[in-house]
């Protein structure tokens, strides 16, 4: 087997990669927002993630680490932008769209972290802010948290902690060479149920922080007294919670899965080397080519052959017999001593026929 380092893409393809980035990026901001309120909302948003998923390979392409970062500070703000779009509504926060969404970004902070190491995972889902940025810049004031500052920063600090607890939470697992598809399962079912308190408490922010709602907060002695002062809260979170801890299992699962798929398929084992940094390395397996070569004593038994008939036929003296018969000797000795194949034992066979014939001959 030859191991050799994986050629992620020729120079060409390096230097179209910072493009296909911004490109993706792009897209992701300008399309989610124009299609924030069309029929075909999901879709659309599906497959923005998708092309997300897609530009973690170009991104790898980059060589200079600072260039790296640039690129994953950029996808990671135009993938949460598109969550931002699917929770423009503070209503939407217990429905199957946004959760949905929300799952796909985060597990593409998972690929990123098995693709290339947990800081990149890091540094991509840090962007999950960019959330509460979407519905700021949309509306032009904090109405998505009724108008308070204070439960601005308290939801950005959300948003952006759930993405990195789920890479935290799975640096471990994403980490390992050997692939493990039991453990992986229950490595992401713990996390989901881990991570899910604190987003049912971004829920609650964002739904009691609402001005159009009145929840009498400063007259609630109790959490008991405030859940049945406000009944609804409690199915929109039951919904919230079933529809995340659903989505981020699948989702996830589909990250570890579809990267193990691509480098089972390419025959690709990962590894790390020296500085800690991933690798990944293909094996060929060498075929070995049928060398097709030509009989050594091919042209030896031909011209035995022409000076037995010769002979035979009384063409040749005594003379010229000798020296032949010498010469014919002499070739013999040295393919002998060069090769082991080929028609080795008709040629001395043929040599010994035509010494008798002459010395019969010349007795």
């Amino acid at each position: 087997m030859e191991k050799t380092n994986v050629v992620v893409s020729d120079d060409r393809m390096q230097r179209l990669a910072p493009g296909i980035v911004f490109l993706i990026g792009i897209m992701n901001i300008i399309l989610s927002s124009v299609f924030a309120q069309s029929g075909y909302n999901f879709a659309i948003f599906t497959g923005l993630m998708i092309l997300t998923g897609v530009s973690v390979p170009f991104i790898r392409m980059l060589n200079v680490r600072s260039y790296k970062v640039i690129a994953y500070i950029f996808i990671g703000f135009a993938a949460y932008w598109v969550v931002g779009t699917a929770y423009n509504d503070p209503d939407m926060f217990g429905q199957f769209l946004p959760v949905v969404i929300f799952a796909l970004a985060n597990a593409i902070a998972i690929l990123i972290s098995i693709v290339d190491g947990r800081d990149s995972g890091y540094i991509y889902s840090s962007m999950g802010f960019t959330v509460v940025i979407y519905n700021i810049l949309i509306q032009g004031n904090l109405d998505y948290v009724g108008g308070k500052p204070d439960m601005l920063l308290l939801v950005a600090v959300f948003w952006a902690l759930i993405p990195m607890l789920w890479c935290y939470s799975l640096s471990e697992i994403t980490s390992r060479l050997t692939f493990n598809a039991k453990k992986r399962f229950f490595s992401t079912v713990v996390t989901g149920i881990s991570v899910l308190p604190i987003y049912i408490l971004l829920g609650l922010v964002i739904i009691t922080s609402q001005g159009t709602r009145i929840f009498n907060i400063p007259s609630i002695s109790s959490i008991g007294q405030f859940f049945s002062s406000n009944p609804q809260i409690i199915e929109i979170l039951i919904g919230a919670s079933w529809f995340y801890m659903l989505a981020h299992t699948i989702a996830v699962l589909i990250a570890f899965f579809s990267n193990e798929l691509v480098l089972h398929a390419f025959k690709i084992k990962k590894a790390i080397n020296d500085e800690d940094e991933i690798i990944y390395i293909v094996e060929k397996k060498l075929v070995e080519q049928k060398i097709e070569t030509e009989d050594p004593y091919k042209n030896i038994i031909k011209e035995m052959k022409t000076f037995k008939r010769e002979f035979g036929a009384g063409k040749i003296n005594r003379l010229v017999a000798t020296q032949t018969l010498g010469k014919i000797r002499n070739e013999m000795d040295l393919l002998v001593a060069k090769y082991d194949h080929g028609s080795k034992e008709s040629a001395e066979k043929l040599l010994m026929d035509i010494e008798k014939e002459i010395e019969f001959a010349f007795r």
